[in-house]
């Protein structure tokens, strides 16, 4: 039975194609913020968004790639759970903890399924509620309405369900100005923040340092890729669409800003350093982990020199 590592093998070697393809986001983010305001807000969401769209391709990439075999019944089991998530959003369901309840039963069956269960994860980011219900009127609204409803029952000895309907209100206003993925994304901040990311670059990011992984020729595919393809491809993508009518650049932002921004595009570390993981073994391993740290690198000082030196310094 052939290895499905022997499989992935060729291709990355190769070409570069699988590993170099992830961006970094909390790296270009802080890229972004030691340049602060001289990033214009278009490059900004413009570079966020590549990072975004590239994490979500790199988890389809996962998902094709590192699939041995699949099991319809569990497949089956996760699809009914996506469809229940699309269905409570729907309903207007907005207890982040049906949400959770759901997911669980949603990765594992997307685990017991054969596919990878990062892909579980990317959708349903994509299906959780991301608007909020109240506005800023009328959450306005609703709270004056509950103080007046409570003040009245005190003054005028009105019934205990009148109090607790108007407490029932003031909570209600206390978490729907909120959406339910931005209120489950804060409570789970301080854990991705100070456990599963530190974690994962622990399990990840080890690296035995030796000539024959540093010269190996999937290091140098992979240093290629994210020092060259990046800002390569982002350069003339860009361009093209441009060049189409299909877009244009953001406001105060040269040509070689944006291939910056493609520089910086070449930070790859969490989900390259995954994908490497699955993809190779042992001397190969050590090679791929070798080339994403060393493009990575070259890739942030070339993308922050650029920027640097492209853009306007701030007015003081």
């Amino acid at each position: 039975m052939r290895d499905r590592r022997n499989v992935v093998l060729p291709a990355a070697a190769a070409g570069g194609v699988l590993v170099p393809m992830a961006t970094d986001i909390a790296f270009v983010v802080g890229c972004l913020a030691l340049l602060g305001p001289r990033v214009p807000a278009g490059l900004k969401i413009f570079l966020l968004s590549l990072a975004i769209i590239d994490d979500i391709l790199a988890v389809l990439v996962i998902a094709i790639f590192f699939t041995t075999s699949i099991d319809t019944a569990w497949l089956a089991g996760a699809a009914a759970g996506f469809g229940l998530t699309s269905l409570l959003n729907r309903l207007g369901v907005r207890r982040v903890t049906m949400y959770v309840l759901v997911g669980v039963g949603i990765w594992l069956c997307t685990l017991k399924s054969g596919v990878h269960p990062t892909v579980a994860g990317a959708l349903l980011g994509l299906l959780t509620p991301a608007s909020a219900w109240l506005g800023r009127a009328t959450l306005l609204e609703v709270v004056q309405r509950a103080v007046e409803r409570l003040r009245d029952a005190d003054v005028g000895g009105g019934p205990d369900a009148e109090r607790r309907e108007a407490a029932e209100d003031l909570a209600f206003a206390a978490t729907e100005p909120v959406s339910p993925l931005e209120r489950l994304e804060h409570g789970l901040h301080p854990w991705v923040s100070f456990a599963t990311m530190p974690l994962f670059a622990l399990a990840n990011a080890g690296v035995a340092v030796s000539l024959g992984g540093v010269t190996h020729s999937i290091s140098s595919a992979v240093v290629v890729g994210l020092v060259v393809g990046k800002p390569l491809g982002v350069g003339l993508a860009s361009w093209l669409v441009v060049r189409l009518g299909l877009a244009k650049l953001p406001d105060a932002t040269p040509w070689t800003a944006l291939v910056g921004a493609g520089c910086l595009g070449g930070i790859g570390l969490t989900m390259a350093l995954f994908i490497a993981s699955l993809s190779f073994a042992g001397l190969e391993l050590e090679a791929a982990k070798s080339g994403i740290l060393a493009g990575s690198a070259v890739s942030l000082c070339l993308g922050l020199g650029l920027l640097a030196w492209t853009l306007p310094r701030a007015a003081r």
